[in-house]
């Protein structure tokens, strides 16, 4: 009988860097002192205002538009301070799902990371499950700005690339031998069956029931905001389009050979 004991948890390396990264900026962005953090906050978020004023566009005016009514004095002061920026800041479309609006945030996202992402990186290695996850970032951030291009609000949050996470894994998960086993308990057992096809997963009820239940989750969540407290805004657009670009991509960025 071995004595040797298996960890809780076997997150692969580059789910508890990741993780250990948010953790570490949220805790940098709370620790510092207000103003500090809110200048981070603004500079590292994605805010669409900001990346349509770069792209030539005029938030400001469209922003009054879709109200109806003349913006405050204050509102427009803050709208024009977000938007008359020398550049659109790139980069945010991939910063932003490093920064987190509260610790439940944190925490929630880190739950859904360890146990989708895990069985991921395993499957695809670091390299491929880094590029498919900020893929996903961005796939979800330019989803958002189509539907949201004059909000001047900061997107935060890994939701979107986690959501790709969890639409690749719905193309191997249900398969036989696939080991899922949510959080990872126990131990791996590396084994990896071909994953479906988008058009075998079109016609597998199992991953419809998922896909279905997370799209509806989605919606739901976006239309009624079931945030504790009722002020934190669930950018739903950016999970869906992150959801879709993970779909897409999972086949192109998949190892495990499928059978002749």
């Amino acid at each position: 009988m071995s004595s040797q004991r298996e960890p809780v948890f076997n997150m692969p390396p580059v789910i508890t860097a990741l993780l250990l990264l948010m953790g570490a900026v949220y805790c940098v962005m709370v620790l510092l002192p207000e103003e500090l953090g809110s200048f981070l906050l603004l500079d590292w978020s994605f805010i669409p205002a900001r990346f349509a004023a770069g792209l030539g566009l005029d938030p400001l005016a469209s922003l009054q538009t879709a109200l109806g009514q003349k913006l405050s004095t204050e509102d427009a002061v803050i709208i024009q301070f977000l938007t008359e920026e020398d550049t659109m800041r790139p980069w945010t479309l991939l910063s932003y799902a490093l920064l987190h609006g509260s610790g439940l945030h944190l925490f929630l996202n880190c739950v859904w990371l360890a146990a989708f992402g895990s069985p991921l990186a395993r499957r695809i290695g670091a390299e491929r499950f880094l590029l498919l996850f900020g893929l996903c970032a961005i796939g979800g951030g330019l989803t958002h700005f189509a539907l949201n291009w004059y909000d001047v609000s900061p997107l935060v949050g890994a939701s979107a690339g986690i959501a790709g996470c969890m639409a690749a894994a719905a193309l191997f998960m249900f398969q036989p031998g696939a080991g899922f086993s949510g959080l990872s308990f126990g131990k791996p057992t590396g084994h990896h069956p071909p994953a479906l096809s988008l058009r075998e997963a079109w016609q597998d009820q199992r991953v419809m029931w998922f896909l279905g239940t997370w799209l509806a989750i989605n919606l739901l969540t976006g239309l009624f905001n079931p945030v504790p407290g009722g002020s934190e805004h669930i950018a739903w657009e950016a999970h869906i389009g992150g959801f879709v670009v993970g779909l897409m991509l999972f086949p192109l960025l998949d190892p495990v050979g499928r059978p002749r």
